[in-house]
């Protein structure tokens, strides 16, 4: 089977990657733009990450050194509410020691005394000991209980991580990379894709094609991608970007995110190895960007800056899968960057795709697809389990807005006056979310912002039982410093 992948940005060479290792794709073509640059400064991802790489065989110190890569426990939120707090990957360790599902601390967090820290009942050691201008690691990996106890992923330089992925990519003979650009896509009545025209006469013809070209809004939609608007959910456009060099690296190269709020927006640090990666994103309804850029560089300190400015829009695709064909990352649907749902989204989709081509191949190799009922079938609830991710998403970054106690500008006023019918029913019955979602470690990202906001929500339970009830232990092996385990990557 011959899939081509068109785009070259970290989506395209991600699922190039991931679908190389199947036996029945017997060629990839990746075809990227020299027209298209790719902009980034910083690359903050989730635990779906690690899961990904895992699928090809990545070797964790080659990815370090060559992605510049730093350790992410989570995303800590700066003046989001009277405390600050990290939202950091969740184990069920804790729970499982005290004997609690996630749906029953779901519950017991929507009984949260509002004098209570949250940090006082769960995730009191990644607070103290990392956040805690601590910046540390566990030493010793190969210990199982920490590695579940403290999940981790990772952030990066964008720029770099494509260079490994291509370098990854090549180790195969199955890859062939052709730089041109996609001018035409030839479909037939059904939608069906035959073949694609490039520049300089190349034509590529395959079985099934990936279209990974990113949110490119001044560019042409030659696969007649259709969206669903989300700018009236989300109300963030762009972004102004800039690498900051370290001046005092053991203390800026902090293995978390931070997400730290500005008058019409926030702003996002993520330390890589050789430089932090920063911008702020905001909407340009509420600040011109001028105004944003200046308020960007006071934030930094550093008026020689020159940032540069990103254009996006939320929405997703009406449809992601198609006949012979569907969209994988920003060319799909783009949210915004808070807490990272880019590359999550992606591996998801590029998940549910390598499920569908191992099963219908065959049909796919044969052109036999209009009248495979079961096929379209598959096809119809990828695109609705699809929707439902990016919904969630949605809904997740919306209510990090929504509880944010700043009230300042009109931003954020207007931010807490959208309306989400999703949103609405997990503020008042995030049981009855739990039971709609079917994915209950989602739902506890929901429950534990809302409760580090000091916000109580309905829960099946008595007021009387809290999680003051059911104290979580925590322990933390031998540490040493972030920077001195990622240097002895460096070093090897």
């Amino acid at each position: 089977m011959h899939l081509c992948v068109v785009g070259s940005g970290a989506s395209g060479w991600l699922v190039a990657n991931q679908l190389k290792e199947q036996d029945y794709i017997t060629k990839v073509t990746i075809i990227g733009s020299p027209k298209i640059p790719h902009i980034g400064v910083g690359e903050s991802t989730t635990l779906s990450l690690p899961s990904t790489h895992s699928k090809f065989n990545i070797e964790l110190g080659e990815f370090i050194r060559e992605s510049h890569a730093a350790v992410k426990y989570g995303v800590y939120y700066k003046n989001w509410s009277k405390n600050d707090w990290i939202h950091f990957f969740k184990s069920e360790s804790p729970l499982k020691r005290s004997g609690l599902s996630i749906r029953k601390y779901i519950q017991l967090l929507g009984n949260k005394p509002t004098s209570v820290f949250i940090h006082d009942l769960y995730g009191k050691t990644i607070w103290k000991e990392v956040v805690g201008k601590n910046n540390v690691f566990p030493e010793n990996r190969g210990i199982t209980e920490a590695t579940e106890e403290y999940p981790h992923t990772y952030h990066f330089d964008a720029g770099q991580y494509i260079n490994y992925l291509k370098k990854q990519a090549f180790k195969s003979i199955k890859i062939e990379f052709v730089e041109e650009t996609v001018e035409n896509v030839n479909f037939t009545e059904g939608g069906y894709i035959q073949s694609l025209d490039l520049t300089n006469n190349v034509n590529i013809v395959a079985d099934y094609y990936v279209n990974t070209t990113g949110q490119n809004l001044n560019t042409k939609n030659v696969f007649n991608e259709q969206y669903d608007s989300l700018s009236d959910v989300l109300l963030t456009t762009k972004a102004v970007v800039y690498p900051l060099p370290y001046t005092n690296k053991r203390e800026q190269f902090h293995p978390y995110t931070v997400a730290k709020t500005m008058k019409h927006g926030w702003r996002w640090i993520t330390p890589t190895w050789q430089r932090i990666g920063t911008g702020y994103t905001f909407s340009e309804n509420h600040i011109s960007v001028d105004e944003a850029v200046n308020e960007f560089i006071n934030d930094i300190g550093d008026k020689t800056i020159q940032p540069i400015v990103v254009d996006f829009r939320p929405r997703i695709n009406k449809q992601t899968f198609k006949i012979n064909s569907c969209s994988i990352g920003m060319a799909n649907g783009f949210l915004e960057p808070l807490d990272a749902p880019g590359l999550a989204l992606t591996n998801g989709v590029a998940n549910s795709l390598e499920k569908l081509l191992q099963i219908y191949h065959q049909d796919i190799q044969n052109k036999n697809l209009y009248n495979n009922t079961l096929y379209n079938e598959g096809i119809d609830i990828l695109n609705n389990n699809t929707k439902k991710s990016y919904n969630f998403w949605l809904t997740f970054i919306l209510n990090q807005y929504k509880t944010c106690y700043r009230s300042d500008t009109p931003f954020w006023v207007d931010h807490k006056n959208v309306k989400w019918d999703q949103l609405d029913l997990a503020v008042n019955d995030l049981n009855a979310y739990c039971d709609i979602h079917k994915d209950d470690y989602d739902v506890m990202m929901l429950a534990q912002t809302i409760s580090s906001r000091n916000i109580q929500y309905n829960t099946p339970l008595p007021k009387h039982i809290t999680p003051l009830n059911f104290p979580l232990e925590e322990t933390m092996p031998p540490t040493q410093h972030h920077l001195d385990w990622i240097e002895s990557f460096h070093k090897l």
